[in-house]
């Protein structure tokens, strides 16, 4: 798991103090107060709300606390505070930005796609362009029966319904896909 730290600038000129760790001196030759900031001693001293004798810290890790806190520039804090935000903010819009101009050109494509004969690949709310496949005499009442036109496909069919007759050709859109084992009748 990685620990995230907000690195607070102190008064002291080159000293950085951190807050999810021990506090990190930037030169060499300073000394640190990291010996008396522990994340074990917080966790313990805001344990609960009813501070007794016995979960209160010793009065020497509770004014090193206080003299580091006294040495945070509050300035700067706020100032990186509000930076942040505002980093964030400006993502946000630019991300918003972006995903609505995704949206716009998907609607533009979709809907250019809507008004196209589809060759192959048929999904539903294709349109699609069917030819009768068989010949019947004219004496036959039977229906014909429409191949969908498609390169490269398997074969699809319009379903027969009983409405269509005598037409040369049925340009439609796809409602339903449904798949059906081909019956083989012998020729008389």
């Amino acid at each position: 798991m990685k620990s995230m730290e907000l690195k607070i600038p102190t008064l002291a000129d080159n000293y950085v103090m951190s807050i999810t760790s021990m506090p990190q001196n930037v030169d060499d030759n300073k000394i640190g107060l990291s010996d008396s900031c522990y994340t074990e001693d917080l966790s313990q001293f805001f344990l609960d709300d009813n501070f007794d004798e016995q979960n209160l810290w010793p009065k020497d890790k509770y004014e090193t606390l206080l003299s580091l806190a006294m040495k945070v520039k509050l300035d700067e804090v706020r100032g990186l505070i509000e930076r942040a935000l505002e980093e964030a903010e400006k993502l946000s819009q630019r991300y918003q930005a972006e995903s609505k101009s995704y949206r716009e050109k998907y609607r533009k494509v979709r809907q250019e796609s809507r008004d196209k004969i589809v060759f192959q690949n048929f999904k539903v709310e294709d349109i699609v362009l069917f030819f009768p496949c068989n010949q019947l005499k004219k004496t036959q009442t039977a229906f014909k029966t429409y191949a969908a036109f498609n390169y490269n496909c398997p074969y699809y069919y319009l379903s027969d319904t009983g409405t269509i007759k005598n037409k040369n050709y049925i340009i439609g859109r796809i409602t339903k896909i449904s798949e059906h084992e081909a019956v083989c009748y012998p020729c008389s």
